[in-house]
């Protein structure tokens, strides 16, 4: 099944694109450099910011969660049979692992509250460039579950099923932009979701995040999942304030001449 806000555009790092001319940024696909060890199929809760598998030139990437302890904690799980067999991250690009590798989003301690997977990502380029975003994506389980509580077995409880995400500056501070929202069904099966991302950017220099805000959970002892998460974009030139003004002079220049 795939879910996409707005077509997204993408092309090849090391990747193959699905669709057109962006370039993959950073993607996540088998958390290899979690820096905690596994536990029982089972990263530790206290490894707040994984580094990407793959990054483009120009940038530095990690994944990271809220924060705290206990509320959706993200746990990378490494039991075979759980990750994204599509091979894609979201719709757009191919190349993504098909083995083991795919992030828990830790139990809620209570029904219906939220969490948070922090994308964030630094502009490194150090040549003027800003990076022009194209596309947030990412693939999604949740589950139907019957779950003990209170020493009662109760059925069809729903996990993580719903999301937004937002992009925010945390170099200049300001407001966080909404890019999109959704909802996926609790099969057991992975979504693909693609987000447009176009309407934001970061200068070179400059540092930010992709926040993906999880929620719809009716239960407090069963997660989601999620894997192959990644955005897209391209490093572009932005004109200098001097060189637009020089520009609409040459033009209000030739427009007088033409006229004359």
């Amino acid at each position: 099944m795939k879910i996409t806000s707005t077509l997204i555009l993408g092309s090849s790092l090391c990747f193959t694109s699905l669709a057109s001319s962006a370039t993959l940024l950073a993607s996540w696909d088998a958390f290899s450099n979690s820096s905690t060890t596994a536990t029982n199929g089972f990263i530790g809760n206290a490894d707040p910011n994984i580094a990407a598998d793959n990054t483009a030139s120009g940038i530095t990437a990690t994944l990271s969660d809220e924060g705290g302890t206990g509320t959706d904690d993200i746990v990378r799980d490494t039991r075979t049979g759980a990750a994204s067999t599509d091979g894609t991250f979201g719709s757009s690009f191919s190349g993504a692992s098909t083995t083991v590798g795919q992030l828990r989003l830790g139990n809620i301690v209570t029904a219906s509250a939220d969490g948070d997977v922090f994308l964030n990502v630094s502009n490194t380029d150090g040549t003027g460039q800003t990076i022009s975003f194209a596309g947030v994506f990412f693939d999604y389980r949740s589950q139907t579950v019957t779950n003990d509580v209170n020493g009662t077995l109760v059925s069809g409880l729903v996990t993580h099923n719903t999301y937004s995400i937002s992009f925010e500056n945390t170099t200049l501070g300001t407001a966080a932009v909404f890019l999109g929202s959704g909802a996926v069904a609790s099969d057991n099966s992975y979504t693909d979701v693609d987000v447009d991302a176009s309407a934001v950017s970061l200068a070179d220099g400059e540092n930010g995040r992709f926040i993906i805000t999880f929620g719809g959970s009716t239960s407090t002892q069963s997660s989601s999942f999620l894997d192959n998460l990644g955005f897209s974009g391209d490093f572009v030139s932005i004109p200098e304030p001097s060189s637009l003004a020089l520009l609409a002079l040459g033009g209000l220049a030739l427009a007088r001449r033409r006229r004359a």
